[in-house]
């Protein structure tokens, strides 16, 4: 990369825009008179490399860069340099694609200093990156030689001289990166100190704090599961119990009430044989009447049988009412004793209610005591403590309370003086006001009419009303009806959007209307029931039944035929006719036995998909046809033994979806929903429940409009009298009205309230007096308080924070037992409502029965008087009938024994009635136990929700709610312990731990982490540093020897006969060994071989110079000329510069301090060494630019530098020809050129013959 060209405008004397074109590859020489800008081409140079020691430039500020400051009219100064960037081996790096490169840089006076590349704005480090790449750094420019530079070379010390070394090396940046970073490894260090000290001050302490905390956050949130967990066991153990007495007594009522049927029917069996054996006495007399020789026996004997048979019938009825009468009466008083100790019972309860009621109210009360008490001790303590102002427990100052009762005191004086005045007032408006009164009544004015027609006007209103009353019409009962069809309307309406919502995601089943032998899909014509419309389950059934639960089912093929034939539906759809279809036989007995024995015990089963659906016998072939025998299995396992068992093999389908065919088929394993909304069959499920419900509600609502038509009539009554009553109470208000606006009236009211208002203003007269005497002692209480302050401050501090920890103790206490009490008061609620029912219930009972008591015992008074009757009757007939029969004894025994066998079926007549009554008793009380057991189940379903979701887990065993394996009683009171232990602990825990805990410990681990991060960087940094030490000394050793070589060729070359050379100087200690220690503190290892070479790493190196060829060296150069001592700094400069060349070279008049053949030999060897260089030179003298490729000449027109351009043909052929003669490159490196492997520049064939008729004096202006 070389210069092209550079464009000058508004910098320094260069005023106007000028373009200094067409640099040569090679050698350049700027010449020119004192003044005319020789020197301000090569500073718009340095300027445009970004230098900022503007001292170089002779600049102290960027200001002074721009024509005369600006003062001419020119306000900024812009210098663009164009570099040819076709060696692409050489570019810097990032611009290997471009062949030129344009970089501008511009100051504006008052503006900002911006630079371009190729046209674009560039931050000034890009700039910099650019030209370091390729060894052009201006801020430590070894390819920048100015004025005075050369003697001041030899002026450096050996430190300066190896600086110099270094540079030329490249090992200089790499000591300013070190420095950084080791900058950087100190900050690191800092912040991993900084990090410990965080870790052991803050976030351990903190963290093992948080950890503690967690583990007893823990352990409460297992003693609150704990104690859920007993709580829902004793809930279900209770829950289960009622549930099971319930169900006990539901079999014990059956089997009492079969029992009592029994009876009733053995009693009537037993009623009938005593009927026979009356026939059969009967029969027995009547053959005695015909034996007897006269009419009158007869006649007496059927007298007296019949007598007897009514007395017998009499008797009869009488025991039976006596039984049910006694019976009756003890049912009566079983239930009145039920009553007294249910009433008893809510007696107790509610006297519990009300004294638990109170014991809240009273903890209610004790808790805002405490809180009170609390809050006043606490501003009690806060005015008695240093500097307190004495406030008392209401939290207000000596002062406060001093001034609000004199401003009190004030306030009631006042009102007092206004009150004097008022009653005063009152007084005579009142005595006036009655003086008019008396007045107008002597007159004779007043309102009797009105008064009357008032009265009449009450009366009409009362008649109405009593009229509306006796209506049998319930307006409240009306109201509720319209509002319950309303509602029952209301809930129609939703469910048949819902039923519309449903169907319509249902639309593709309804191919064809149904109707007309039309059944429809199979899928609505299955019935799932709810225990089996799980996702799972329905997801089986449809895999089992697959496309065909969406065809169509039909009674007959000639329906399918005309349904196919004048259908115009484009959907593809299967008809199943009925009476075509061939369902599958039914599963045997011992491949259903074979198919349980597979799936095991337990929740595993192998059910036939057919038996979990429900169908109409008019569709169960079609339903059989499409579930088949595939069978549903709750596993894979138990699908794969029932599939391939040799005795059953039946196509199978899991839970899942998965199917199994016997034949190997295997499909599914990963089945998924298309969506998470229900399946087909769930559904269709879905759609019927509604349907049976919308049917309920049309019936209800039927029901409700006929109820409201039936009432119709009554309600047109009650309206007409509705309207009179509100048109006489509307003249009674009118009437009313007109009174209160007479003045008769008037007059009265206002009496009446001036009287009102004079004994209110007396009462407030005589309580303000009191209020005055009350707050005058106060004031006096509060000044003997403020000033005995001091000296019982200490006393009253004691005694308000004794009364802040009584207070703190007390709240404790009221707020544990407020919890008692609000458990208590829930429990006492249930038991009341409970015990209210019952009673409600057992007390229509009672009425009923002594209902039933009355009607008995008439009817038993009534049978026994005519059992006296028929007695006496029956008595004297006998009498008579036995004078008869003194000669009929024979068939008297006979008689007498059949009435033995009936008095004895009569006495089991009546066991059988008492055993009735025994067991009617018992069922009474069986089913009041049902009842309550019925009141509990459905008590706790309501409390708890969660019952009816795990009831079937109850007395399971195994489970969490099985009640053989842990005791309910030892459950209930490891619950009572779980909560008191539970109550002490959860106003000690850190509820936030868990959260708390978590962000803490990610904290600890980030922290961790970031000191994990810098300790890796911190060792990487160290030991890239221990890598690069090593590097850096062998590149200055191999630097030294390579620059040695060149320094002597060089010198050699400028002054003839004489070499020169870079050493060591010699150690202070006169031996020139090297300090092993002080070389380790310079981070400079070497090898033992390297001992004495590498001294230089330490003390530096001195320049040496040698007169004869090299036998002996100078000790100083203090011997040497002035214009020797140029030569060898220039040498010295050249050789550093040729170790590492750079693609371009500034020398500002380097020769001034030679004579003309020193100055020849200069360009002679720049042509010589430097060939693959660009070099800009600024000199005056003949034999430095004679040798230059172009020659440009400045000179000062108009105060303004112009540039002339001259090409030396001569010197570039020459030039040309030793690059031409050079050897190729065996190798380079990116930026980094050595003397044996410098770029070769070949032109083309044309440039180098181009005639050399170019004279010196062709010029171009620029």
């Amino acid at each position: 990369m070389f210069i092209e060209e550079v464009t000058l405008e508004g910098f320094k004397s260069y005023a106007q825009r000028v373009v200094v074109p067409r640099f040569d590859p090679g050698f350049n020489a700027i010449t020119g008179l004192n003044g005319t800008g020789k020197s301000n081409i090569l500073d718009s140079i340095c300027f445009v490399l970004g230098i900022t020691n503007l001292s170089q430039v002779r600049a102290s500020n960027l200001q002074e860069l721009v024509y005369k400051q600006g003062q001419a009219g020119v306000t900024k100064a812009t210098v663009s340099i164009t570099f040819n960037n076709d060696d692409k081996a050489v570019s810097p790096v990032g611009y290997e694609d471009y062949d030129k490169i344009t970089v501008t840089r511009q100051v504006v006076i008052g503006g900002r200093n911006k630079y371009l590349i190729n046209g674009s704005v560039a931050q000034p480090a890009r700039v910099q990156n650019l030209f370091h790449s390729v060894q052009l750094n201006v801020n430590n420019p070894h390819f920048l030689i100015m004025q005075g530079r050369i003697t001041k070379v030899l002026n450096m010390k050996p430190v300066e001289i190896l600086s110099m070394l270094e540079e030329a090396a490249g090992t200089r940046m790499y000591e300013t990166k070190k420095e950084a970073a080791l900058k950087t490894l100190a900050k690191k260090q800092s912040k991993v100190d900084e990090i410990d000290n965080i870790l052991a001050e803050e976030i351990l302490p903190a963290l093992e704090k948080l950890r503690r905390e967690r583990s007893e956050y823990q352990s409460w949130a297992m003693a609150n599961n704990s104690i859920e967990r007993l709580r829902r066991f004793c809930i279900a153990y209770e829950y289960a119990r009622a549930l099971k007495i319930f169900a006990d007594g539901t079999n014990e009522i059956d089997h009492v009430k079969a029992r009592v049927k029994e009876l009733r029917e053995d009693k009537l069996s037993l009623e009938a044989s005593i009927a026979a054996k009356d026939d059969e006495a009967k029969q027995l007399e009547e053959e005695r009447a015909k034996q007897s020789e006269n009419g009158e026996l007869k006649a007496l004997a059927g007298k007296v049988d019949t007598l007897s048979k009514n007395l017998v019938k009499s008797q009869s009825g009488v025991s039976n009412k006596q039984e049910a009468l006694d019976a009756e009466r003890k049912s009566c008083d079983s239930l009145g004793a039920s009553v007294a100790e249910l009433e008893a019972a809510s007696s107790g309860a509610d006297g519990d209610s009300d004294r638990i009621a109170e014991e809240l109210a009273r903890c209610k009360e004790a808790k805002a005591d405490a809180e009170r008490l609390i809050a006043e001790a606490e501003n009690e303590i806060a005015g008695c403590a240093d500097g307190g102002d004495g406030r008392d427990g209401s939290g207000r100052s000596f002062k406060e309370r001093l001034i609000e009762a004199q401003e009190k005191r004030r306030a009631y004086e006042s009102e007092k003086k206004e009150l004097g005045t008022k009653v005063s007032l009152l007084k005579k408006e009142l005595a006036a006001k009655q003086k008019e009164q008396a007045a107008k009544a002597k007159g004779g004015e007043t309102d009797d009419s009105l008064m009357k027609g008032l009265e009449k006007a009450r009366k009409d209103a009362d008649g109405a009303k009593a009229k509306l009353a006796s209506l049998a019409f319930d307006e409240g009962a009306a109201t509720e009806l319209t509002e319950k069809r309303k509602n029952i309307a209301a809930e129609t309406k939703k469910y048949q959007a819902q039923i519309a919502q449903v169907e319509s995601t249902l639309a593709h089943l309804d191919v064809f209307k149904t109707g007309n032998g039309v059944k429809g899909a199979v899928a609505k014509l299955v019935h799932v029931s709810p225990l089996n419309l799980a996702k799972t389950h329905s997801t089986a059934l449809e895999v089992a039944a697959g496309g065909k639960l969406f065809q169509c089912v039909v009674d007959t093929a000639a329906t399918a035929k005309s349904l196919l034939t004048n259908s115009k539906t484009k959907q593809r759809v299967t008809i199943i006719p009925l009476d075509k279809i061939r369902a599958p036989s039914t599963f045997p007995e011992d491949k259903k036995k074979a198919m349980k024995a597979l799936a095991g015990s337990g929740s595993e089963f192998a059910t036939p998909a057919i038996e979990f659906v429900g169908y109409e016998d008019d569709v169960k072939r079609a339903v059989q046809y499409a579930f088949g025998n595939t069978v549903v299995c709750s596993s894979k396992e138990v699908a794969q033994k029932v599939a391939f068992d040799k005795n059953v093999r039946q196509v199978c389908v899991t839970l899942e979806g998965d199917k199994f065919d016997p034949s190997g088929l295997l499909t599914g394993g990963s089945r998924k929903a298309a969506s998470n909304g229900p399946s087909l069959l769930q559904k269709v499920s879905a759609l019927h429940g509604l349907s049976v419900k919308l049917g309920e509600l049309k019936a209800d609502l039927a029901n409700a409009e006929a109820e409201l038509k039936k009432h119709s009539g009554a309600q047109a009554a009650y309206d007409e009298c509705q309207r009179a009553v509100e048109q006489h109470e509307s003249t009674f208000q009118l009437l009313e009205q007109k009174l209160k606006n007479s003045k008769e009236h008037q007059l009265v009211a206002t009496i009446a309230a001036l009287s009102r208002d004079l004994e209110t203003a007396q009462a407030r007269d005589a309580e303000l007096t009191q209020l005055l005497k009350d707050i005058k002692e106060e004031i006096a209480s509060v000044e003997k308080a403020m000033a005995d302050f001091g000296k019982n401050r200490k006393s009253l501090q004691k005694a308000a924070e004794k009364k802040l920890a009584d207070a703190t103790k007390a709240a404790k206490a009221a707020e544990k037992e407020l919890t008692k009490a609000e458990k208590k008061s829930e429990d006492a609620a249930i038991a009341r409502a409970t015990a209210a029912q019952e009673k409600e219930v057992v007390s229509a009972q009672v009425e009923e029965s002594k209902a039933t008591q009355e009607s008995l015992a008439k009817e038993l008074s009534d049978l026994q008087k005519g059992i006296e009757s028929l007695e006496q009757e029956l008595e004297t007939a006998r009498d008579e009938l036995a004078t008869l029969r003194s000669d009929l004894t024979a068939s008297e025994e006979t008689l007498k024994a059949i009435a033995k066998e009936r008095q004895a079926m009569i006495k089991q007549t009546q066991s059988c009635t008492a055993e009735s009554k025994k067991l009617e008793n018992k069922l009474a009380k069986l089913e009041k136990e049902h009842k309550h057991a019925d009141a509990t189940v459905e008590n706790l379903t309501s409390t708890y929700p969660w019952i009816q979701g795990e009831e079937h887990l109850f007395g399971v065993a195994g489970g969490d709610y099985d009640f053989d394996a842990q005791d309910p009683r030892e459950a209930q009171r490891e619950l009572d312990d779980a909560v008191k232990t539970h109550e002490s602990f959860s106003k000690k825990i850190n509820k936030k731990v868990m959260s708390m805990f978590d962000r803490m410990e990610s904290e600890y681990k980030e922290l961790m982490d970031k000191k994990r991060i810098v300790t890796n960087d911190k060792s990487k940094i160290e030991s890239v540093i221990s890598e690069l030490d090593e590097k850096k000394r062998q590149a200055l050793m191999k630097t030294w020897r390579k620059v040695n070589t060149d320094f002597a060729s060089i010198f050699s070359m400028l002054l003839p006969g004489t070499t020169a050379r870079l050493s060591p100087p010699r150690d202070t200690s006169g031996d020139g060994d090297l300090d092993e220690e002080e070389l380790a503190e310079r981070n400079m290892p070497i090898s033992p071989d390297d001992d004495v070479e590498a001294t230089f790493l330490v003390n530096g190196l001195e320049v040496k110079v040698s007169f004869d060829a090299g036998a002996t060296y100078k000790e100083s150069l203090s011997e040497l000329s002035g214009g020797q001592r140029s030569l060898l700094a220039l040498s010295l400069i050249l050789s550093l510069l040729l170790f590492k060349p750079a693609p371009l070279y500034i020398l500002d008049e380097v020769d001034a301090a030679l004579d003309l053949s020193h100055t020849q030999n200069i360009g002679k060897m720049i042509k010589t060494h430097f060939p693959q260089s660009q070099f800009v030179v600024v000199s005056l003298k003949e034999g430095m630019f004679s040798n230059a490729n172009v020659i440009y000449r400045t000179k000062f027109v108009d105060g303004i530098s112009q540039v002339v351009r001259t090409e030396n043909a001569s010197a570039a052929l020459t030039q040309r020809n030793q690059k031409a003669a050079l050897p190729a490159p065996k190798g380079k490196g990116k930026g980094k050129v050595s003397v044996d492997a410098e770029e070769e520049d070949v032109d083309d064939q044309q440039e180098n013959t181009a005639p050399r008729k170019r004279a010196r004096g062709n010029t171009a202006v620029a």
